[in-house]
């Protein structure tokens, strides 16, 4: 009985944990996609969750996509204006989040993007 207490005391803690959380995990995600705003790939690539260091060589190419997709963005769209956090949905049970971001193109079209987010070591990272 005193474990199903301590099992319903925790889940509730989670629960009104993720009313705290979530706006924190929002703004973290959209931090890291206003690197790609401010051409800051390196900076994107290093908020990704990797499992174990990889190779600069990988890096690299990583931060090439990131540009590539932002010179794709430039193409069809004008480029990306703005992105903005719609909402977040938080798990803190298995450390992961869901970031909606609303990615506002120059061309005024609009486009809703989710972002999976996971926590390692106290920080939340791009999975």
């Amino acid at each position: 009985m005193t474990s199903f207490i301590a099992m319903l005391a925790l889940l509730s803690g989670c629960r009104h944990g993720n009313d705290d959380v979530a706006p924190i995990v929002g703004n973290i995600a959209k931090s890291y996609y206003d690197n790609l705003l401010r051409g800051d790939y390196d900076a994107f690539v290093e908020a990704q969750h990797h499992p174990d260091t990889i190779p600069h060589s990988y890096k690299s190419q990583l931060a090439d996509n990131a540009r590539m997709f932002m010179a794709q963005m430039k193409e069809e769209h004008g480029g990306i204006a703005s992105i903005s956090v719609k909402r977040t949905e938080v798990d803190t049970l298995h450390h992961a989040a869901s970031v909606f971001l609303l990615m506002r193109f120059r061309d005024n079209t609009e486009e809703q993007v989710i972002v999976p987010m996971v926590r390692k070591g106290g920080t939340w990272l791009l999975r």
